[in-house]
């Protein structure tokens, strides 16, 4: 297959699985995000900076049409870029998954994605809504986050690696052996890196609890509809394209 074939099916796929992600995002975590941001706007009026009337509204309402399209578009955009890390990284390491088949073998690589990604540094930053919290402290949560992303994913390079290394080699011969060894090495791993990152900044933003929590569980649902369904897809993908290699070989024998 062509490579320009193969990177336009793997932005496509992207790109259906971050419309999927922003849709579920819509309905699932835009009420909390319209309570976060209303909870702004009432402390804006109780400070004097704005003032409550149908003016304001007629703003706020056209503003927050502007943002709900940005955000569908931004969601496209996201899962494009994942969908092209995630296609590359499956293309790579299909051989060495778990699964009899493409469809399970992009599933199982895709939740391991979904938790070193996210589901880690959510455990130790986990996200606020959109204008809740101290200001000041964004650009050090912002990086806190990425670097826990950035070292729980070498982390996990290193020792997909390192258990290669060790079946090559032969030291161990039973390779579930060598998969559990690696898998505690790793759980040891993120134990020590989530107790040496620093404290989140701002751990307890003055917002309900209800709402804190429910935005925080509909972001992580909204990440596990992201990559379960790059899973299915690129799964489907890599099926229908051995099927098709499969298919064309004996029309070559043929002519």
């Amino acid at each position: 297959m062509r490579m320009s074939i193969f990177v336009l099916s793997i932005l496509a796929t992207g790109a259906l699985a971050g419309l999927a992600y922003g849709v579920t995002n819509t309905f699932l975590a835009g009420p909390y995000l319209e309570a976060a941001v209303e909870m702004e706007n009432q402390a804006m009026f109780l400070d004097g900076t704005a003032e409550d009337g149908p003016e304001f509204r007629v703003v706020y309402e056209a503003y927050r049409e502007w943002q709900r399209g940005g955000q569908l578009l931004a969601s496209v955009v996201l899962g494009m870029s994942v969908g092209a890390l995630f296609g590359l990284v499956f293309a790579l390491s299909r051989r060495f998954l778990l699964g009899g088949n493409h469809l399970v073998r992009s599933l199982c690589l895709a939740g391991i994605m979904w938790f070193v990604l996210y589901v880690m540094p959510f455990l130790r930053y986990p996200p606020n809504p959109p204008a809740v919290g101290d200001p000041e402290t964004i650009a050090l949560r912002t990086m806190l986050y990425l670097i826990v992303v950035v070292v729980s994913g070498l982390g996990t390079l290193g020792f997909f690696w390192l258990g290669r290394i060790l079946k090559s080699s032969r030291r161990i011969k039973d390779g579930r052996m060598v998969a559990c060894l690696c898998i505690a090495c790793y759980a040891l791993f993120l134990a020590v890196l989530y107790f040496v990152m620093p404290p989140n900044p701002d751990a307890a933003p003055e917002i309900p609890t209800p709402l804190l929590d429910g935005f925080r569980m509909a972001s992580a649902v909204g990440s596990a509809v992201l990559w379960a369904s790059l899973g299915v897809m690129m799964g489907l993908f890599w099926t229908r394209l051995v099927r098709g290699d499969r298919e064309e070989k004996p029309r070559r024998q043929d002519s």
